[in-house]
């Protein structure tokens, strides 16, 4: 049998306004639902303001959640809830919710804004500046979205738009201390900084208590030199928050500047009692001792500093250097070799083993430390002369002569090359070559009475 294209049974009358009064009826209820759900969503985001207007943060986000569940479509809530995870600090959550809100209106340029705002207080400045451009496509213009993509732009080191957006704010009538401290920072970074200081003079009065801005003005002001100064703000900076290690930090490297060396021990040490525990402040403190001589000082100083960094060659280097100066040359040895052990390819460490074995006659060996510095760092010309003047000491001026030429050729300003040269000359018989290195060696600063005698005792021994 085949079947027609077309049904053509009809509905009986009855049965079709049977059916169309039920379907009525379904879409009346339906509509009273999804309308007592529309205002129980309304009650719900209410109450979740009062929670939120009385500080009570995780109960409002309580309540819009339940706006949320009821009415999907509910932007407000979406707004209020992320206002409430980003007072929790919550960042990531109040993002989340600006994506909603973004999806519900694209056209919100001030949705944009917020979500920057809250990916700057996670810490990913340029995936603000995306929002921020969008915000402002959309065409939502007001000084303060230049304040914020400035600051973005500053803490992606792009300082120029930074600047850009710091002064188009202000053109368009925002004044405020953070603004103002914002532009001189852009500039002190920019290194204009005379053009900083009365932005920095300008933030402070417009809020004499800005901590921050007291250390920046320091900042320039120590690199301007005026060293007495800075040490005044870092002074005020310690005074508004005396908790703070940063102040003492940077007031013992204007001391150091001005020659106050155990001054600025001082002000570290200081620093390290209110907690700044970065092994680099006890390097720094070490360092310091070295230059006044304390040795033991120094050395308990860079131990302090192995405790909270055990895998810091330079911390090992550093202690090898002080033994060598003291003449303990196998504790010299021993921790320019740990130095080596954590990095292989340290060049530096490597050429300094090289010297405390010279220093303790065993010459091949240092020859086999000054090789490997200049494997690992070809342009190291220390290394160079050193091993030339090993050569010298193994009878082998020809080789000493390839090391002192090509250190001559890339400094032609090396006096030590050139005096090595003089020497390796001299031993072959060069006389006119030897001459023409002595002569410039001296030129350059070596002493004439020292040299002679070198050559002299070489000569001797030889």
């Amino acid at each position: 049998m085949q079947l027609k294209k077309y049904s053509t049974y009809k509905f009986p009358p009855q049965d079709f306004l049977r059916n169309t009064q039920i379907l009525l009826i379904v879409l009346f209820c339906v509509n009273i639902l999804l309308s007592g759900c529309a205002d129980e969503a309304e009650r719900k985001h209410k109450a979740g303001i009062k929670f939120y207007e009385d500080g009570l943060l995780e109960e409002a986000i309580v309540e819009y959640d339940a706006a949320i569940t009821l009415n999907p479509d509910l932007s407000i809530a979406y707004l209020s809830r992320a206002q409430a995870y980003s007072g929790l600090e919550r960042h990531w959550s109040a993002i989340q919710d600006y994506n909603e809100l973004v999806k519900l209106n694209p056209e919100s340029g001030e949705t944009y804004l917020k979500r920057a705002e809250s990916k700057m207080n996670l810490g990913e400045p340029r995936s603000a500046i995306w929002d921020f451009d969008q915000a402002l496509n959309l065409g939502y213009m007001n000084p303060e979205l230049y304040h914020k993509r400035g600051e973005a732009y500053l803490m992606v080191n792009e300082y120029e738009l930074a600047l850009t957006d710091i002064n188009k704010a202000l053109s368009m009538g925002l004044q405020n201390a953070d603004l103002y401290l914002l532009k001189g920072t852009s500039l002190l970074l920019l290194n204009r900084i005379n053009e900083a200081l009365p932005d920095l003079d300008k933030s402070l009065d417009l809020n004499p208590n800005n901590f921050i801005a007291y250390l920046t003005r320091g900042d320039a002001l120590l690199k301007k030199g005026d060293l007495i100064n800075a040490i005044r703000d870092y002074d005020l900076a310690a005074t508004i928050d005396n908790f703070s290690p940063e102040p003492y930090i940077k007031r013992g490297f204007a001391n150091l500047s001005l020659g106050n060396k155990l001054l600025a021990i001082d002000d570290w040490n200081r620093a390290v009692t209110l907690g700044s525990v970065d092994s680099e402040i006890h390097s720094i403190i070490a360092s310091t001792y070295v230059e006044l001589d304390m040795y033991k000082e120094a050395l308990d100083e860079y131990g302090k500093a192995i405790l909270i960094n055990p895998n810091n060659p330079d911390l090992f280097n550093n202690i090898g250097s002080i033994f060598f100066t003291l003449n303990e040359l196998g504790l010299a040895i021993e921790n320019y070799g740990t130095a080596i052990t954590i990095n292989p390819n340290y060049a530096e460490a490597h050429n300094n083993r090289g010297l405390a074995f010279y220093k303790l006659g065993d010459i091949n060996r240092a020859i086999s430390d000054y090789s490997k510095a200049i494997t690992r760092n070809p342009d190291f010309l220390e290394a160079y002369t050193n091993r030339g003047n090993s050569y010298i000491e193994l009878k082998m001026p020809k080789k000493a002569i390839l090391d002192f030429n090509l250190v001559i050729n890339k400094d032609p300003e090396s006096k030590s090359a050139y005096a090595g040269r003089t020497i390796a000359n001299t031993i072959l018989g060069y006389v006119k070559a030897a001459d023409h290195d002595y002569l410039k060696a001296i030129e350059l600063g070596i002493e004439e009475e020292i040299l002679s005698n070198k050559i002299q005792y070489t000569l001797e021994n030889y």
